[in-house]
């Protein structure tokens, strides 16, 4: 003991060849020495005999594991060389002899955190906590790891419990308000957020997740001065600059959108949702140089194999919209990555809502009236209240009871005031958070929720995740699938869907007859019709229109029209005015095929029914591909406009041609975009077709029920009946199942 004393304190001392001498002394004489064993292992290990080191330390520790040390010093030996598995196992090994150890069972929480092994470190962070209950990094950790296993209320009482016993500890306050804002408790996330940057004032990322809350909210003004402050605290935060570009998106301020995009990538170069960002903002100011360059980048990141987290996700609606024309395969893939984020409950809400009531009173009639619930964001002055205004006003109240829920912003206006007028209730869910909106849905025993929403903007699917209806629809405000298994349908008709195209939805595909798009038969334009001199437009010309978001326009589509007019002299390309850089591009881009600029005659946006009386004017409509015009080619069709599309593999571009086919007018449909240049260059060259087909357009609108909501809405109606009768027949199976069950148990 003298001799190893000795040798402790050269060692300590730093005189590693003196030590050396004593610890060899000792092992000749007591060669399973354990003390020696462990040290002269870690002398090893320090001179740089890795391999030396750590075999005398784990004969230390095989050999006498009731020493504690011997599995300390191995297990940090292991952790220095990156060898995760095997300081696992030699933790694991310890606290088989030393179950009570706290910083075996605490390293374990570590290093299984580490691997995403999310239950084993719930079992650990259990052995931690029943060690010592005041620890807030068990709890921590903890909440963590429920988290990510899906049960976010446990989650947030791991880390409110953190903050119950340190009521300073900053990483408990940000990652319970981390846990609020995915709840949609935005308020609450607030207060809790604002508490940590009070403790951490020097911590970008809660001005970064404060940032997002306060964006949720609306307040993108605050949002944006959170994340400058994160980026003067960190000027290399990708993900700060990440959420500023989608700050100054919704503000419409594309360009300093795509400044801040463009810089979050050249932090992050992987970041597909950097890059996808940067893109569509690329698409909607016409900036076109390294368009194809970005798209194709993403496509190749979708269809690898590479994981993605969470975290990095590609929206699909953006996806969908990439100019190299996505496949519904592709765009599936994408839509069900992104809806894994959503967490679902372990029993649906309208389960529990049955559960709450005495289920022997509860079984469907086939009697009884449906409840229908209408969940959308774009109950106001917008195009989808446009659609569905006369179908919501014409449902049948003696079978059914129709509901909706706003999830977005009012504004007074004549169609928004129509419109939520039509429900027979109506709930503003805005101010409750994901789960209390979704409780509310279910209290009101919905039977079918229809989600007008899907991935466009300001869609909250969580609400849907939590399962309050027990049929969930998506329908008409997103062309594609969601992925996910908590909605069950999708209505789509023949043409945007063929029947052979299921296994590209996660959802059952339920046709409805004639074109999926609703319509209304009160919208039409201000009367009486404009003339060409009000708006600008030479009275001799032939008026090509395309009255699309410029997201949707790209080079080889642009290059279409150019040539279009390049033929024909007297042809002009009338647009939407989207600000002086996007004109100035596009006219610069006509200049480019020998166009004169002033041919390209851009125009401001204006209310509904005086734009449709406006492109009453126009002879014929170019859409676009692969995202075609939806309610707009409806608007054009309205007002006996020609549409010329090109009809693609996947939904987003085949709506138009949905719309035609029902009309009877398939000659407008192209399969290919030398078709669609052929078929413009012979409809743009023989003025007396395109007066044949105006007329032809005139007579079939006549005799259509496309713009007519009444019979659009007897149409959903049986649609609903369908899988209401679908669900009340698998009701019955499981009961039956049940019944027979437990007659067998007690037989």
């Amino acid at each position: 003991m003298e001799t190893l004393r000795e040798a402790t304190k050269l060692h300590l001392a730093g005189d590693l060849a003196g030590a050396e001498k004593l610890y060899l002394s000792i092992l000749e004489k007591e060669s399973s020495n354990p003390e020696a064993l462990r040290l002269f292992g870690v002398l090893r290990y320090q001179q740089g005999n890795i391999n030396g080191g750590l075999a005398l330390m784990q004969r230390a520790a095989t050999d006498f594991p009731q020493n504690a040390e011997a599995f300390r010093v191995l297990g940090k030996a292991f952790l220095d060389q990156g060898d995760h598995p095997n300081a696992t196992h030699c933790f694991e090994r310890a606290i088989q002899f030393h179950p009570t150890d706290l910083g075996f069972q605490f390293a374990l929480v570590q290093l299984y955190a580490l691997e995403n092994k999310h239950e084993a470190v719930c079992r650990h962070c259990e052995a931690v906590l029943n060690i010592d209950p005041t620890l807030v990094e068990a709890y921590n950790y903890l909440g963590l790891a429920l988290k990510a296993l899906g049960d976010s209320d446990s989650s947030l009482k791991a880390f409110a419990r953190s903050v119950e016993i340190q009521p300073v500890y900053v990483d408990g306050l940000v990652n319970s308000a981390n846990i609020l804002q995915q709840q949609g408790r935005l308020e609450e996330a607030i207060t809790l957020y604002r508490r940590a940057i009070l403790l951490r004032p020097e911590g970008p990322s809660s001005y970064n997740n404060l940032g997002c809350v306060l964006d949720a909210q609306g307040k993108t003004e605050e949002a944006i001065q959170a994340y400058w402050e994160a980026i003067r605290l960190d000027p290399n935060f990708a993900n700060a600059f990440f959420n500023l570009g989608n700050a100054y998106d919704k503000k419409k301020q594309y360009v300093l959108a795509s400044d801040a995009y463009r810089k979050s990538l050249q932090l992050n170069p992987s970041s597909r949702a950097a890059t996808i960002a940067l893109t569509q903002r690329l698409q909607h100011l016409c900036d076109w140089s390294e368009l194809y360059e970005l798209a194709r980048r993403i496509q190749e990141m979708v269809v690898s194999d590479q994981p993605w987290p969470l975290t990095d996700l590609v929206t699909p609606f953006s996806f969908a919209c990439l100019p190299t024309a996505t496949t519904s395969s592709e765009q599936l893939r994408v839509a069900t990555k992104w809806g894994s984020q959503f967490v679902r409950p372990v029993t649906p809400l309208n389960q529990l809502a049955i559960e709450r009531r005495n289920e022997l009173l509860y079984f469907p009639s086939p009697s009884k009236r449906i409840r229908i619930g209408y969940m959308s964001g774009d109950f106001f002055n917008h195009a989808t209240a446009w659609l569905i205004a006369e179908m919501l006003e014409q449902h049948d109240r003696e079978h059914f009871d129709v509901f909706g829920y706003s999830i977005g912003r009012r504004d007074g206006s004549l169609i928004g005031t129509r419109v939520t007028q039509a429900f027979d209730t109506f709930r503003d869910l805005n101010r409750m958070s994901h789960q209390e909106a979704a409780e509310q849905i279910a209290s009101d025993d919905i039977d079918i929720l229809v989600d007008l929403k899907g991935y466009t903007e300001q869609a909250r699917t969580q609400i849907l995740a939590y399962r309050p209806a027990p049929i969930q629809v998506n329908y008409l405000g997103y062309p594609g699938s969601m992925g996910v298994e908590f909605i069950d349908y999708i209505f789509v008709d023949e043409y945007v869907v063929p029947r052979d195209r299921q296994a590209s939805y996660s959802e059952k595909i339920v046709h409805l007859p004639g074109c999926y798009q609703v319509n209304d038969s009160t919208d039409g334009p201000v009367l009486p019709l404009p003339s060409r001199r009000d708006w600008g437009l030479p009275e001799d010309a032939l008026v090509c229109c395309s009255f699309n978001s410029p997201y949707k326009y790209h080079p080889e589509m642009f290059s279409v029209w150019m040539r279009l007019l390049q033929a024909n002299p007297h042809a002009v390309l009338w647009l939407l005015e989207n600000g002086p850089e996007i004109s100035q591009r596009l006219r610069k881009f006509a200049e480019s095929y020998g166009v004169a600029g002033e041919r390209l005659i851009f125009t401001e946006s204006i209310i509904h029914n005086e734009h449709l009386a406006r492109m009453s004017l126009a002879d014929l409509f170019l859409d676009s591909y692969p995202v075609n015009a939806h309610t707009t080619a409806s608007d054009a069709l309205r007002v006996n406009v020609p549409v010329l599309t090109l009809s693609g593999e996947a939904f987003v571009s085949r709506v138009a041609g949905s719309l035609l086919t029902t009309l009877g007018l398939p000659e407008l449909i192209a399969t290919s975009l030398a078709e669609y240049e052929s078929k413009g260059m012979q409809l743009l060259g023989e003025p007396s077709r395109l007066a044949a087909l105006r007329e032809k357009l005139r007579t079939h609108l006549l005799e259509s029920s496309v713009f007519d909501g009444k019979a659009f809405a007897r149409k959903m109606e049986v649609a609903y009946h369908q899988l209401w009768q679908v669900h009340r027949a698998k009701q019955a199976a499981e009961s039956q199942a049940q019944h027979q069950l437990g007659h067998s148990l007690f037989k």
